[in-house]
């Protein structure tokens, strides 16, 4: 693998969830298929960008007719304290501080962050699961999206907090949310180097000992590491 390539950011969660089935899919080439849950998601995902895709067209247009209320009212032959009233009348445009599908390539990764709020003093970047916990394969890939966004765009926060957040796409809620740290982007830069190293071949992945991970594992058929069963016999 060329080392200055850049990694998916999903590719975290997957070193988290087991080694070697990264290592089968990725170095190995090994074909899988779509389970529901991928399938649910991608369909979750689509409704929610075409949501917020109406939502920002419903705020560019308010915007849109602000901007044209002001620039008439300017332009009457009225006092300047008459005009200033007028405008202060005016319902504002709600605010468009919400950016969703947004792009980031920082450092060694790439990804597409779900949503990112942007506040007064925070920049709270989102990631949408289907469940209501957030696990630690969901951490690793939100600390993956947050480090990458400060990679790119760290004058941009000009000190606010950055914030990772898991929601339940399901609910809306937020199941969990913590501030970034230097230690979530120690945990980053140290799965980049075993994602490296594993797809390399300098080392050697390690598979996953719980059974329950393989069970709702689309490429268990095509392992030859599973674990075994409560009665001694491989898991097929």
């Amino acid at each position: 693998m060329d080392r200055q390539s850049k990694i998916p950011i999903s590719r975290l969660g997957e070193l988290l969830f087991c080694e070697y089935k990264l290592y089968l899919r990725h170095h190995k080439k090994i074909k899988e298929k779509p389970t529901i849950q991928m399938i649910k998601g991608k369909v979750a995902h689509d409704k929610l960008h075409k949501e917020n895709k109406v939502k920002r067209e419903v705020i560019k247009e308010a915007k849109k007719i602000y901007k044209d209320k002001v620039s008439e009212i300017k332009s009457k032959t009225i006092p300047t304290y008459a005009k200033k009233k007028l405008i202060r009348s005016l319902e504002k445009p709600p605010d468009d501080n919400i950016r969703r599908e947004f792009s980031v390539v920082g450092g060694r990764l790439r990804g597409r962050i779900d949503e990112i709020i942007f506040n007064d003093n925070s920049v709270m970047i989102i990631d949408d699961k289907p469940h209501d916990k957030a696990y630690d394969t969901d951490k690793i890939q939100v600390w993956g999206y947050c480090y990458a966004y400060m990679q790119q765009f760290n004058k941009e926060l000009n000190g606010r907090k950055l914030i990772a957040s898991v929601r339940n796409w399901k609910t809306k809620d937020i199941v969990w949310n913590r501030e970034y740290t230097k230690e979530n982007e120690k945990a980053v830069l140290s799965s980049i180097k075993r994602i490296d190293g594993i797809l390399d071949g300098s080392i050697k992945p390690i598979p996953t000992t719980d059974i329950r991970k393989c069970m709702n594992c689309n490429m268990r058929k095509k392992c030859d590491k599973k674990p075994r069963d409560a009665w001694g016999g491989l898991l097929v």
